[in-house]
Formats: C-alpha cells, structure tokens, sequence
C-alpha cells in the first residue's frame, strides 16, 4: 500500500497499540477498511452493505476481511448482534460515523456501540483514499491520521440514550475532522 498507494501514515502506534477498542473514522471509498486494516497488527472487523455480499467473490473477500453484513436505513438486529459479539469476544471493530461513503449526517451507532460494550474509541482521518490513479502516479498522497484516543471514562457516566449516542457519535466525528488539520 506504501508503493502503490503512496501512503504516509502519522501516529502509526495509536492503532498499533489500541486492541479490543472502536477505530472510528471518515469514509470516503471501499479503499478506506484495507488501508486502515493494514495498519494494524491484529485482525478488525467492519459494518458492509449487505447489497455486497449478493455476489460470490464478493461475499467470499469481504467475509475473509471480516466484514459484517448490515442492512442499511433500518435497524438489523442481526448485525446488531453480530458487533456486540465482536466486541465482547474482545475485537476490534471498525465504524464510519458517516454510516456510508461521502455522507453528509452522522449515525449514532459508534456513540452506542461504544457505551454498550464500554470500549475507548480512536478517532482515524483518511484522505485521498477516494483518488488511488492519482496516488499511485504519486500527484497526490493517501494519508491516514491516527488521533488520540477517545477513553471510555469520557463517557462513562452518560446516560445510554439515544440522544445521548447520538451526541457520542457527533463528538467523535468532531475529533476525526479536528485530525483533517493535521500534515
């Protein structure tokens, strides 16, 4: 990915070092999941689609990159439960705040997902992942910054409603964004 994608990554240590937490970040194309799992020693799993698991060789290399179906714009209590059972066996999960590429409102899912299960959250700023020509012929650099971790005394004591999930999720794409400032 270095090669080809000509990657920088600041803060390398703060994914290396965060096991069993939410690495939260902003989605920008189906580049961002492998870029960010290939920068951490151990295995994570991430929310997909479920429109692309319909094909065998998709479902076959999303499954092995330890993708999770979700049915978006309803609540799907499969993969509801599915995370919760990532993230109590002790996982890694992966979440987009934005719940999609390039999308404009935040999901309240990392602020509940992270109350629940009581796991800190690191906050993680992809950029150019959307524009890989452009990065591979070296015009421009696939960047990842790994901010500091959001610690689950944080928010230990809120209230677990979904206002209070919500405002979670908003705070955190907040710090993503803070990270976007960052060269």
């Amino acid at each position: 990915m270095k090669v080809f994608g000509n990657l920088k990554v600041i803060n390398k240590e703060g994914l290396i070092n965060a096991k069993s937490c939410i690495i939260a970040s902003n989605h920008l194309s189906w580049f961002d999941p492998p870029y960010i799992g290939a920068m951490t020693p151990y295995e994570i799993a991430y929310l997909a689609k479920s429109e692309l698991f319909k094909y065998k060789l998709g479902n076959y290399l999303l499954r092995l990159g330890n993708a999770i179906p979700v049915k978006r714009n309803q609540t799907d209590i499969n993969a509801i439960s599915n995370v919760l059972k990532v993230l109590d066996a002790g996982k890694t999960l992966m979440l987009f705040p934005q719940g999609g590429i390039k999308r404009k409102t935040i999901k309240p899912g990392v602020g509940l997902f992270a109350m629940k299960m009581k796991k800190d959250i690191i906050p993680v700023f992809v950029k150019n992942t959307d524009k890989p020509i452009a990065c591979f012929f070296r015009l421009k650099k696939t960047m990842i910054i790994v901010g500091q971790p959001i610690k689950y005394e944080f928010f230990a004591d809120w209230e677990q409603t979904k206002e209070n999930y919500q405002k979670l999720a908003n705070f955190v794409f907040e710090k993503i964004m803070e990270l976007s400032q960052r060269k």
